[in-house]
C-alpha cells in the first residue's frame, strides 16, 4: 500500500510539478540575468560621458613635529594623515562602445572595462580603476590606490565656439577669476606665454607654456607656469558680450588642503598699444627713478642681520638701463647691480629687461619682466621679484616699489 502511494506521488511530481518548477526556475534565471543587466547598464550609464578633472588628490602620512622650541624641531614619533589637492589637466570622453578619448598634455585613446562595479583604463601610461560616487568619478592609481586619486566632474558639451589657436597666438587676454584674482596672458608665440598674475594685491610675471585642446565642441586652454610649477586648465563654454565664459578649479590654500570650482571665469581680449601710445609711454619712462618706500621685505632665514638704509635706483635711457639696489647691514653694506637693454611691452603693462647673469662660473642671457602698476610724469610704481640683498641664490617676490623721478 505504501509503495503504491509513493509511486503515485512520484508519478504526479514527474508529470505535473517538475515541469512547473523547471519553468519557474527559467523565469527566475531570466529575471536574475535581466536584473544584473540593468545594474551593469545603470553603472555604465553613470560612467559614460564627458569628464573634466577637478583635482589630483594625494594622501601623505607625516610625522608630527613640535616647533614650540625655538632652538630645533622636536620629532614626536606620532603620525598624522594629510590630504592635499593639486592641479591636474585632464579631460575624458568615456564612450558606450568601450572606447575612450583623453587629453593630458597630449591626446590619446584607449579601451575601458567595467568589472566588479569598477572601470579600468590607462591614461598617460598610468593604470587606473574607478567608480562614480556622488556624481564624481574617482580614479585611483592601481599601484597606489590609497594615496593617489583623480577627482573628475561630468560636463555637458557646449555649442560650437569656432575658436582656434589663431585667436590666442600673439594675442593678449585678461582672465577674471573673481573679485581678487585675475590673470593677463600674453601668448607670445605658439609655445610661450607670459603670465601676469594679480592675487589679493600681489602681482608677479612668470613665463610658461600653453596649449589649446579642441575636441568636438569642447574647447580647453591649458597653461603651465614653469616658475611656479603649476597648471591652470580652463574649460570654455560660451561666447558672450563680455567675452568668453568658462570654468576652472582654484587652489587658494598654500598647503593645497582644499580647492574650489569657479564657474564664472571671463576671458576678455585686450588690445595692444598703438605705436604712438607706446612711444609716449617709453618717453615717460626715460629718466632716473628713486624708491621712496620701504619696499624690501626681510626674510629671517636668509637676511640674518638687520638691514637699514635700503635703496633702489632705476636709470632708463632710450635703449639701456641700470638698476642698483642694496642696504646697510650690521657688518657691511650690500649692493647689487644689473645692466642691459630694455623695452616696454606691446601692452604697456610691463618692462622687458635683458642682462647677462653668472652662475657657478657660467654666463647666460636672461630676460626678466617688471610689472608696471602706475606711470605718470613723476611717479613709477612697479612690482618685481628681487634677489635677496644678502643671498644671491634667494629671491623675494611680490615686492612693490614706489618711485619718484629725480
Amino acid at each position: 500500500m505504501v509503495r503504491r502511494i509513493w509511486r503515485y506521488i512520484n508519478y504526479s511530481f514527474n508529470r505535473q510539478l517538475r515541469p512547473a518548477l523547471k519553468n519557474a526556475m527559467k523565469h527566475f534565471v531570466l529575471i536574475g540575468l535581466l536584473f544584473c543587466h540593468l545594474i551593469v547598464f545603470s553603472q555604465s550609464d553613470e560612467i559614460i560621458g564627458y569628464w573634466f578633472c577637478e583635482a589630483e588628490m594625494r594622501i601623505y602620512t607625516n610625522e608630527i613635529v613640535d616647533f614650540s622650541d625655538d632652538s630645533e624641531p622636536i620629532y614626536t614619533g606620532k603620525y598624522k594623515i594629510d590630504t592635499t589637492y593639486w592641479e591636474y589637466s585632464l579631460f575624458l570622453d568615456i564612450q558606450s562602445n568601450g572606447q575612450f578619448s583623453s587629453y593630458r598634455l597630449w591626446e590619446e585613446s584607449g579601451q575601458w572595462i567595467l568589472t566588479d562595479n569598477e572601470i579600468s583604463l590607462t591614461v598617460n601610461n598610468t593604470d587606473f580603476v574607478g567608480h562614480v560616487e556622488n556624481n564624481t568619478l574617482i580614479l585611483s592609481e592601481i599601484n597606489d590606490k590609497r594615496n593617489h586619486k583623480l577627482l573628475l566632474t561630468k560636463i555637458n558639451p557646449p555649442a560650437d565656439l569656432n575658436l582656434t589657436r589663431k585667436d590666442f597666438k600673439g594675442k593678449y587676454w585678461n582672465v577674471l577669476i573673481n573679485d581678487t584674482i585675475e590673470y593677463d596672458y600674453h601668448f607670445i608665440n605658439k609655445d610661450t606665454v607670459l603670465i601676469d598674475s594679480r592675487n589679493l594685491g600681489y602681482r608677479k610675471i612668470d613665463q610658461g607654456r600653453w596649449n589649446i585642446y579642441k575636441y568636438k565642441n569642447f574647447f580647453f586652454i591649458d597653461i603651465y607656469n614653469r616658475e611656479e610649477i603649476q597648471s591652470s586648465f580652463y574649460s570654455v563654454s560660451q561666447s558672450s558680450n563680455q567675452g568668453l565664459l568658462g570654468s576652472t578649479f582654484l587652489f587658494p590654500d598654500f598647503f593645497h588642503t582644499s580647492y574650489t570650482k569657479i564657474d564664472s571665469v571671463v576671458f576678455e581680449s585686450k588690445e595692444y598699444l598703438t605705436a604712438k601710445e607706446r612711444k609716449q609711454s617709453k618717453e615717460l619712462l626715460i629718466g632716473e627713478w628713486q624708491a621712496r618706500n620701504e619696499f624690501y621685505r626681510q626674510d629671517t632665514l636668509f637676511d640674518r642681520e638687520l638691514l637699514t638704509n635700503i635703496f633702489f635706483k632705476l636709470i632708463l635711457t632710450a635703449r639701456d638701463y641700470s638698476i642698483k639696489y642694496g642696504a646697510t647691514g650690521t657688518t657691511k653694506t650690500y649692493k647689487r647691480e644689473l645692466h642691459g637693454t630694455w623695452d616696454i611691452s606691446k601692452t604697456g603693462e610691463y618692462l622687458e629687461i635683458k642682462y647677462i647673469n653668472e652662475f657657478r662660473g657660467k654666463k647666460y642671457k636672461v630676460t626678466d619682466y617688471i610689472a608696471i602698476d602706475k606711470l605718470t610724469h613723476d611717479n613709477l610704481n612697479i612690482s618685481w621679484e628681487l634677489r635677496s640683498v644678502t643671498d644671491e641664490y634667494f629671491t623675494i617676490s611680490g615686492l612693490k616699489i614706489l618711485m619718484e623721478k629725480n
